[in-house]
């Protein structure tokens, strides 16, 4: 059995890890709060631990996060206790976190592996806990795939409600040809996307009370719009004539207005084998004092690799007229995925039509915002199969 201790600081991913990655021998975590910044952090962690059936959860206060010699002080407190009230445990402390006066202070005075006791640091990068300890007896432990989609938003403020993942009894793979063939039709005829948009729209889908099933058309369908048509009308989505089509429901008409896209995405990261995939993920953040707030957020896709998140926002708008609209998407995501992944989540906007060059030149100089031109399928299996790959390649 051990005994953990956790230093509190922004970032919360980082001390859970190991802890998740030992969790049957967990016997009791020591929280470390340094000033009074961080006190709401702590309650939050408590939260998470208890979730995760980690019960003997408890709090020890330093003045100054910044006092090193205060700080000294206060860890020769917590390490004379832990030898009083547990003597025979082996004692871990994660010096990840915490502010740098706060983590050396506390490996001087917990790295005494003659003594029973570790220091230890997370290498997010390489999945792996490494013992900061001059031994030639410890060897880093791999940490790989100990988080799940839930418990990385949970740490990051949000509150997941619903998603769409392969524990659902949902449609998506029985409409993998259909959304397959919609980017091929709409890669030969790249203003089938727009047409069919522009029609949904009409439908007012997104206001179900609104919802308008027959929507004219103002012509014939013909070539590629007839073929899609056909194909829809064989999977029971709408209805057509030479004057009209009809959607089956409004979740017909949001699957063809744009869904199809996002479910496409989602396809892609399953085929490639990522660990977790979820589909439509809503929720609501987290604030202080752990009131949750009323405002719902939905995240197109959300993929975790390996303790790694990428979140997807998938758009099929036409940007060529709509620069501001392109700049709204852009900043959106990147503040979702600051929010609600944390700084080292990856962030991807995946568009079928090219975004404006001023907002493409503004997400390539971003850290952790990308954007993807989706021309093909296959092109969606590899981006994916590569982010894969960059997530496992130094577990290895």
């Amino acid at each position: 059995m051990s005994i953990h201790i956790n230093l509190l600081s922004a970032q919360m991913i980082p001390n859970t890890i190991p802890i998740l990655a030992m969790k049957e021998s967990v016997q009791k975590v020591y929280l470390v709060v340094a000033g009074s910044e961080f006190g709401d952090k702590a309650e939050h962690l408590k939260q998470f631990y208890q979730r995760n059936g980690i019960t003997d959860l408890e709090e020890f206060y330093c003045p100054d996060p910044n006092d090193y010699y205060s700080l000294r002080y206060k860890a020769k407190e917590l390490f004379d206790d832990i030898q009083a009230f547990h003597p025979d445990q082996q004692v871990i402390l994660n010096a990840t976190c915490g502010t740098k006066p706060m983590s050396f202070a506390f490996v001087r005075q917990f790295d005494k592996p003659d003594e029973n006791s570790l220091a230890i640091y997370v290498a997010s990068n390489s999945n792996q806990i490494i013992f900061l300890s001059d031994s030639d007896k410890l060897k880093n432990v791999d940490s790989s795939s100990v988080m799940t989609i839930d418990d990385y938003l949970y740490l990051n403020m949000f509150q997941l409600c619903e998603k769409i993942d392969s524990s659902c009894d949902y449609d998506v793979e029985s409409r993998a040809l259909v959304s397959k063939s919609m980017l091929k039709l709409a890669a030969d005829y790249p203003k089938l996307i727009s047409l069919i948009n522009h029609l949904t729209q009409d439908s007012c889908f997104n206001r179900i009370s609104h919802f308008q099933p027959m929507v004219p058309l103002a012509f014939k369908p013909h070539g590629t719009v007839e073929e899609l048509f056909s194909i829809l009308k064989y999977e029971g989505l709408i209805q057509h004539t030479n004057t009209s089509i009809t959607f089956d429901s409004p979740e017909a008409a949001r699957y063809i207005g744009g869904g199809w896209f996002e479910e496409l995405i989602y396809l892609a990261a399953v085929e490639a084998g990522i660990e977790e995939v979820a589909l439509n993920v809503s929720g609501h953040l987290i604030n202080k004092g752990g009131e949750i707030s009323r405002v719902q957020n939905e995240l197109d896709v959300v993929v975790l690799h390996n303790n790694h998140m990428m979140i997807v926002e998938a758009k099929t708008a036409n940007w060529e007229n709509a620069v501001n609209s392109g700049q709204e998407a852009m900043s959106k995501l990147d503040s979702l995925s600051q929010t609600y992944g944390g700084s080292d989540t990856k962030a991807l906007i995946a568009t079928f039509y090219p975004l404006p060059e001023e907002v493409s030149q503004r997400v390539d100089s971003m850290r952790n915002l990308s954007s993807l031109r989706v021309e093909s399928y296959d092109q969606l299996v590899a981006m994916f199969n590569n982010w894969k790959l960059q997530c496992s390649r130094s577990t290895h």
